[in-house]
């Protein structure tokens, strides 16, 4: 009688299968590496919480400044009106 066991056939590993795994990059506050999408990292625990790039880089008075400027158009056009 044949062994079944040895008829059974494995499924090549998909070329996809790479390209959807997550990326890695460094934890914020100890710099383990962790998937891009984890919301805790594994080794100290904290929870990633990464800084929006389109923010960093802005000083806090020149934000002021221009929403003090927008403010100021939208009462000036209200005002007219």
């Amino acid at each position: 009688m044949d062994d079944p066991v040895e008829d059974w056939k494995f499924p090549e590993p998909d070329e996809y299968e790479d390209e959807e795994l997550s990326q890695t990059q460094a934890c914020p506050s100890c710099g383990a590496a962790i998937y891009e999408d984890a919301e805790q990292c594994a080794a100290c625990g904290d929870y990633v919480v990464f800084s929006d790039p389109a923010m960093s880089g802005w000083p806090w008075w020149f934000v002021v400044f221009g929403l003090a400027g927008m403010v100021a158009v939208i009462l000036a056009l209200s005002w007219r009106f």
